[in-house]
């Protein structure tokens, strides 16, 4: 029965975390009016999938940090409903968060719920050395120090866009091959390559023509989707933990995740898409590549040295900094998103504790 009850907690921390998280890395597609919103939903549950699955192979390391080992003892681990109870508290804490249209961190959510946990089946057993190395030094540094590059990237890309003088729809053409006789005598001719020019020639005919525009619109689009699929590779894992820590670590717990992290996105994501999509700051083409590509690029970083970073945290600090330094950012907004995050940790916190001692008093 305990089994069965766990099993289905997790899932419902999966379909929790993709209601809150899915809509996240398209954010700055939809707000900067770069694609509309099914095809945005389509290409963050792809990603997020593809991400989701390939944690299966490379997620162990990461699912091992949130299965509680090192942090409280094997035996408090084994304790029954112990796993039950951060679950239950992990699902609430996010749950309502996403109803209400918060971006809050499942990392957090569930560092929350081990900590309440722990306290009241551990006690003095809690090791908070491990507990601050492991998880609160990289979580508060991560929306830092994405904020930072962030800003540093925009206020280049403004500063490059003064010094050229050119806007986005600058572009690069590419004129069709000249065929010249270098011999009359014996005929010989040159191919020339096609040569490339500024469009600055309007009479030229021209090929093919490369806008500075379509340029940043793909790899925005395509850094978008990396942000999916490095949230896939980071949070399926530790969701998976919680079987993990049961003693469940086939790859079928994995999958089963990623199906439930999409399933929850696909229905539930809208709020908090809206509010990182259009309420944190106005984004353009430039400033969300600057933002999807901070974000991929320190996650993935992140899944790699196992580090349980919140792609939340890092999103939001990414475009927190590019809203800082175009002077669009809504401070009032990230102050009830900061808000939230300080919440969410005691909120966590106290439901497991609370789903603990129930789960004493009326055992399965």
């Amino acid at each position: 029965m305990t089994a069965m009850l766990l099993s289905g907690v997790v899932l419902a921390l999966a379909a929790a975390n993709g209601a809150n998280d899915q809509l996240k890395g398209v954010a700055t597609l939809l707000g900067s009016g770069a694609t509309g919103a099914r095809v945005a939903r389509i290409w963050a549950t792809a990603s997020t999938l593809a991400g989701a699955l390939l944690a299966t192979f490379l997620g162990a390391r990461l699912a091992a940090q949130f299965s509680g080992s090192g942090l409280v003892p094997s035996d408090v681990l084994a304790q029954p409903g112990f796993l039950v109870a951060i679950g239950i508290a992990a699902a609430l804490t996010v749950a309502i968060a996403a109803r209400t249209g918060m971006p809050v961190s499942t990392t957090h959510a569930l560092l929350g719920a081990l900590v309440g946990a722990g306290l009241l089946a551990a006690r003095e057993s809690l090791v908070v050395g491990v507990l601050l190395k492991r998880f609160v030094l990289p979580l508060v540094l991560s929306p830092l120090l994405a904020a930072a590059i962030s800003a540093l990237g925009a206020r280049g890309s403004l500063a490059l866009a003064r010094v050229r003088g050119r806007g986005p729809h600058d572009c690069i053409c590419f004129e069709p091959p000249r065929l010249l006789v270098a011999n009359t005598e014996v005929a010989a001719s040159v191919l020339l390559a096609p040569a490339i020019t500024t469009c600055r020639a309007h009479g030229s005919e021209r090929a093919g023509r490369l806008t500075l525009s379509r340029v940043v619109a793909a790899a925005h689009f395509m850094m978008a989707g990396l942000v999916g699929f490095a949230r896939g590779l980071n949070d399926t894992p530790k969701i998976a933990a919680l079987w993990i820590g049961a003693g469940v670590g086939s790859p079928g717990a994995f999958v089963l995740v990623a199906l439930f992290m999409a399933v929850g996105g696909w229905w539930g994501a809208r709020p908090v898409g809206r509010t990182m999509s259009v309420e944190i700051t106005p984004v353009g083409s430039v400033d969300g590549l600057i933002a999807t590509t901070v974000t991929a690029g320190l996650v993935l970083a992140a899944s790699t040295f196992a580090l349980p970073v919140s792609m939340t945290h890092v999103a939001v600090g990414a475009l927190a900094g590019v809203g800082a330094a175009s002077g669009g950012a809504r401070w009032g907004t990230l102050r009830r998103i900061a808000l939230a995050w300080f919440t969410t940790l005691p909120l966590a916190a106290a439901l497991a504790a609370l789903s603990l001692l129930l789960l004493r008093r009326f055992p399965l």
